[in-house]
């Protein structure tokens, strides 16, 4: 905030053939990365001195987008990485904080007999029995849009389903044989008012690209129902590591925690606690990634509570100004 500095990098189609060799490695699962992401970090970052920065926004371009920067950045002094589709966003997101009270969490799992997910019951009683939240097991697409706007952070774990050609058609798959899809299109429709959703399920961060609007994707779409911060995964997460992911990350953000550094410590926790070796590749821990406001989401100065009245109507004229910047 006291200084602009203009970085430049080579040339982009070297940048870009070298990205596509990344997140091939990522997703593929090959050991053989490190010297792929070395020099990916060396064009984009290292001019940066990021080990001096506390936090790090990226707005990302092209196919930038479906690249997790902490896969070549994470370390203990590493910063917080926040991402968001363009700067104007950005900034609307950020006057949007959470009310610091006590925080209502509700945490929504699917997993239907054709497609079961082993650890998404036990991720959303993790996430209940960290904050005292409320568990909807099975929960039908009519169970979430019934009960959303009664909390404070959505945490849905359950399978999606993606359509890069009509990205409208894109959906959470609740519980149920039919009328279980949630689809872009109607949380187009929806004003929800949580400070935060966790979509933990596969590809949320994924779709189409369209150039001036970036990745349409599920959370893009929540960003457009009024919610300012969103945790989003960039590929096919896997269910023990996510899982584990997770609980790491609520315990962090139990303790105040800003989103980001929360996010950041579930991941160095779960390098630093799981033995296997092939585990702790960049394909099991940096798929999901922060959007938006990073504010905590738990504050411990009691004081606040007596301005809460005061804030309502501000914190509401803001989120009005977050769905109608995706109107216009």
């Amino acid at each position: 905030n006291e200084s602009i500095k203009l970085g430049s990098v080579i040339e982009k189609a070297i940048v870009f053939s070298l990205l596509k060799s990344c997140l091939n490695k990522l997703k593929n699962r090959d050991n053989d990365y490190q010297t792929s992401f070395a020099n990916l970090k060396s064009i984009l970052l290292n001019d940066l001195g990021f080990k001096k920065i506390n936090k790090l926004t990226i707005i990302p371009d092209g196919p930038l987008h479906y690249f997790p920067f902490e896969s070549i950045l994470l370390c203990e002094d590493m910063p917080g990485v926040i991402y968001s589709s363009s700067l104007l966003l950005y900034n609307e997101q950020k006057l949007i904080s959470p009310n610091n009270g006590s925080v209502k969490i509700g945490a929504f799992s699917a997993s239907n007999d054709h497609a079961k997910l082993i650890k998404a019951s036990d991720e959303v009683n993790y996430v209940s029995k960290i904050f005292g939240g409320k568990v909807f097991l099975n929960a039908s697409k009519n169970d979430f849009l019934n009960n959303a706007n009664s909390f404070d952070v959505l945490h849905l774990a359950m399978h999606s389903q993606i359509n890069e050609s009509n990205p409208e058609f894109s959906s959470l798959n609740f519980y149920g044989d039919s009328d279980n899809q949630l689809y872009v299109s109607e949380l187009y429709n929806e004003a929800i008012n949580a400070n935060m959703v966790v979509l933990s399920a596969c590809d949320t961060g994924s779709g189409f690209y369209e150039n001036g609007e970036g990745v349409i994707s599920l959370s893009r779409a929540f960003n457009y129902s009024g919610i300012p911060s969103t945790v989003m995964s960039l590929w096919k997460v896997d269910d023990e590591a996510t899982a584990e992911i997770m609980q790491y990350f609520y315990s962090h953000l139990k303790k105040g925690e800003a989103k980001d550094e929360a996010l950041k410590n579930a991941k160095l926790d779960y390098l630093k606690f799981t033995e296997d070796d092939l585990l702790k590749h960049p394909y099991y821990w940096s798929g999901f990634v922060l959007t938006g406001n990073a504010d905590a989401i738990v504050k411990y100065n009691t004081y606040w509570t007596y301005f809460t009245p005061l804030l309502f109507f501000p914190l509401l004229f803001y989120r009005k100004k977050l769905i109608q910047f995706f109107k216009k």
